[in-house]
């Protein structure tokens, strides 16, 4: 642990030690034995002679072996044995300071060596490449993972999903993190990793192991192994997935995992379904019900919690989103704007966590340089203003050309129920992935009126425009209806 920070005190061994006095496990006449003066601190004199004096104070001694002294709460008084260790405190402060200073030029001169020449700073470097006499290159095999992660991510597949399918075929795509084995962590370190499509962010390090960004962004630094809108475009939907919350299912049974929600008991709504034989050779029928988080769990403690049958109500919000077409399914019109926002919102999320890293390093008093932050500070902010503006051109250009008529919502109604059974789970990944792109959150309240009969009052929320209405009615037996209001 650094000394010169002052983290040794704090989380390191030493740390420990000084809670141990402080709640009395250490008694007094207790004896401290370091190497020398500093060994125990190297912060600012003032700072080190504080915490030299609270441990002697504590009726601890304190012994060095390099000179060999002996420091008691009696030396507290005694200027001259002051003296010595005041001395030793300084110069092991004005010392680290001028290796601290040494370092860091160093580093700053490799940056600019690697931002003008794209040399490498170091031999670290991502996995899914390596070090060589021309510098880094990608690993084939690897870099072809890499590729297929960002691919199934912007095709709608969240970490749990793509994990599973890497663990499938191990064979093809197998793991090369450093725990040997594919875990979601390293599957979403991968989909946040810049390195991806060749960026470099250089860093420091701050207290502890704690690494924070230093400066610009080098592009070009690392060789590609993916095109920076598909980064973008994954991070927009990471962003879009965060409140997804839920197992899915095997065919992407419920398209509206993590964004429908129980109005009387304020929980997520989910799928359950329920296996039912209906003929006397044991035929088994399986019923899909949308239900709220305390039904689920048996414990409507919170209102008179109840459930819905799912495929009418999916079927309503679908005729209800008429911006949906089956181009947006089957990608044949759109794309290139499609993925444009795409990028665009992925890119202002990254834009947003360098604005606040930045900020944070701009108001640091013991940052040593803050103006190279306030500079960073104006571009990002002036590239963050373009960004919005261009996505917002894009959102209204996509309002305007994806509003269509009810005959060709019943066409992607009727894509779903003709898509053959091996193409089903692809189709209603894509949709699903649409779906939450349009639509933030779907509130329902649920009313039995008999026995029989169920209406689900249905509140929808774009994620750019006016809230839908709509009723949903449900009788056993009978086909759905569904009304709508503005």
């Amino acid at each position: 642990m650094s000394a010169f920070r002052g983290t040794n005190a704090k989380v390191g061994a030493l740390g420990e030690f000084l809670e141990a006095i402080r709640i009395g496990r250490v008694l007094r006449g207790s004896i401290l034995i370091i190497a020398s003066i500093d060994r125990l601190s190297r912060s600012k004199v003032g700072e080190a002679l504080q915490l030299f004096i609270s441990i002697l104070n504590s009726g601890v001694s304190i012994v060095t072996r390099e000179p060999r002294r002996t420091y008691t709460q009696d030396s507290i008084n005694d200027i001259a044995a002051l003296l010595e260790p005041l001395i030793y405190m300084s110069r092991a402060q004005e010392e680290s300071a001028t290796k601290s200073f040494r370092l860091k030029d160093a580093w700053a001169r490799k940056k600019e060596r690697a931002a003008a020449s794209g040399l490498p700073m170091t031999k670290l470097a991502p996995r899914w490449m390596e070090l060589t006499e021309d510098g880094f290159k990608l690993i084939p095999r690897h870099a072809a993972t890499v590729r297929e992660i960002f691919r199934l991510s912007v095709e709608g597949l969240g970490v749990q999903r793509i994990l599973n399918y890497l663990v499938a075929h191990l064979e093809k795509h197998p793991p090369f993190g450093d725990s040997g084995k594919w875990r979601d962590s390293y599957v979403t370190q991968i989909l946040s990793n810049r390195a991806a499509y060749g960026e470099f962010q250089p860093q420091m390090r701050e207290e502890g192991t704690k690494r924070v960004d230093c400066g610009q962004p080098i592009k070009g630094y690392f060789p590609a192994a993916i095109s920076e809108e598909l980064f973008y475009q994954a991070q927009a939907g990471l962003k879009k997935r965060f409140r997804a919350t839920g197992r899915p299912g095997e065919y992407e049974t419920n398209l509206l995992t993590g964004i429908v929600f129980h109005a009387e008991d304020k929980t997520a709504m989910s799928v359950h379904t329920f296996n039912q034989s209906t003929t006397e050779g044991g035929e088994v029928k399986a019923y899909r019900y949308l239900t709220s988080g305390a039904t689920a769990h048996g414990s409507p403690r919170r209102g008179t919690a109840l459930s819905f049958p799912y495929p009418p109500f999916e079927k309503a919000v679908l005729q209800a989103l008429s911006e949906l077409t089956p181009a947006d399914v089957l990608g044949e019109e759109g794309d290139e704007r499609e993925a444009e926002i795409g990028d665009l919102t992925g890119k202002l999320v990254v834009l947003d966590h360098r604005i606040q890293d930045a900020v944070q390093k701009a108001s640091d008093p013991n940052e040593e340089t803050p103006e190279v932050y306030v500079g960073l500070l104006k571009t990002l902010h002036r590239t963050k203003k373009e960004t919005v503006r261009r996505l917002e051109e894009l959102k209204a250009d996509a309002a305007t050309c994806k509003a269509v008529n009810l005959g060709e919502v019943q066409s992607l109604l009727g894509l779903l129920g003709t898509v053959k059974a091996d193409e089903l789970k692809e189709v209603r990944k894509k949709l699903k992935a649409k779906v939450r792109a349009l639509v933030s959150e779907i509130w329902v309240h649920i009313t039995r009126v008999t026995h029989m009969q169920r209406v689900a009052q249905v509140q929808i929320h774009p994620r750019n425009g006016t809230v839908k209405k709509l009723v949903v009615q449900h009788r056993s037996g009978l086909r759905a209806k569904s009304r709508r209001s503005t």
